[in-house]
């Protein structure tokens, strides 16, 4: 029972009641398959996400992924969702742009090198941003959950910290339930690479 007298049940992620849910474990809130609260631990103590059905026949849904990246280059690319072709990235004095080139733009993030199956950062181990992470290990593995579920076409994956989501979505009080027959995801998943402008070119075609 809380202060104000309601009374407040905590979601634990290892009780029957849990399902599975692509590859992470979640609570079905409703019962009814329209909102499920994610387990995603790693950046915080407790930290959950979110998945909230859109449509039926078809079935799409949004992921929200809360604090699981800081950033998108954190699970894109991946083995399931690789740079497009008409995406070329290269250093400003590289001369033309070459295909995923290596980027060092963020000092709390270790970069990967840009390759066409690899996100372009890991999560830092340096001490000095420790403060960032909780849990090193559960942070690596909620993303690679991520990665998977950004494979889906029917899902959309957002994050808390994606800047560009206001450029590619109707926002509140316009709903996002035709996010798939609009194209967002497809608008909006390599919308991230406008942040390595400065420290690399990002530009279209070869």
């Amino acid at each position: 029972m809380s202060k104000s007298g309601k009374s407040v049940d905590e979601v634990n992620f290892e009780k029957a009641s849990c399902v599975p849910l692509g590859p992470f474990t979640a609570f079905d809130y409703f019962g009814d398959g329209s909102f499920y609260i994610v387990d995603a631990p790693g950046h915080s103590i407790g930290h959950v996400g979110a998945l909230a059905r859109t449509t039926s026949n078809p079935d799409t849904f949004v992921f929200m992924g809360a604090d699981s990246c800081h950033h998108c280059g954190e699970f894109r690319p991946s083995t399931r969702r690789k740079t497009p072709s008409d995406f070329c990235l290269g250093s400003p004095t590289s001369g033309p742009s070459s295909p995923c080139r290596g980027l060092t733009s963020d000092d709390h993030k270790g970069p990967q090198g840009g390759l066409c199956g690899a996100p372009f950062y890991t999560i830092t181990r340096d001490p000095r941003y420790a403060e960032y992470t909780h849990d090193h290990g559960a942070a690596d593995a909620t993303i690679a959950k991520v990665q998977e579920m950004d494979g889906y076409d029917n899902v959309f994956v957002t994050m808390a910290h994606d800047d560009s989501i206001p450029e590619v979505v109707d926002m509140f009080p316009k709903t996002i339930n035709e996010w798939k027959s609009k194209g967002w995801h497809e608008k909006g998943r390599w919308a991230f690479l406008k942040d390595f402008k400065g420290s690399a070119d990002v530009t279209r075609g070869s």
